[in-house]
């Protein structure tokens, strides 16, 4: 949402495992401290997150996230494209590390291979 907290937003993006198996939580070690969760949104798990951290500094390395484009591609307030679209976040402050964002795209990839792309600065 273009008035919603891009915190509140990934926290829904993440509310339930994306998968088959009901686990409580998604994460996977990718090795030196660094960990990767995702999930999706409940009741409308085409919409996904995914977070790359440090487990050791608890430190946001990358996110992503799966979304439509609703109300921007229009000009009404309705509708949304058919098209998903990934962002990934990152800190102006604090350079992503490049596995870190490999690892986003690797996700969306998976998920969904024809999501177009886009990159976010937050500050």
């Amino acid at each position: 949402y273009s008035d919603g907290s891009v915190r509140a937003q990934m926290w829904e993006v993440l509310g339930i495992p994306d998968g088959d198996d009901q686990r409580a939580t998604r994460a996977w070690d990718l090795g030196g401290g660094r960990v990767l969760h995702a999930g999706c949104r409940q009741h409308s798990c085409m919409e996904k997150g995914a977070v790359v951290y440090d487990a050791e500094t608890r430190t946001v390395l990358a996110a992503g996230m799966l979304r439509f484009r609703c109300a921007e591609t229009t000009p009404s307030r309705v509708g949304c494209s058919r098209q998903p679209i990934l962002t990934t976040f990152v800190s102006a402050g604090r350079p992503a590390p490049s596995g870190a964002l490999a690892t986003i795209e690797q996700w969306a990839d998976a998920k969904s291979p024809d999501a177009e792309r886009e990159m976010r600065t937050l500050p």
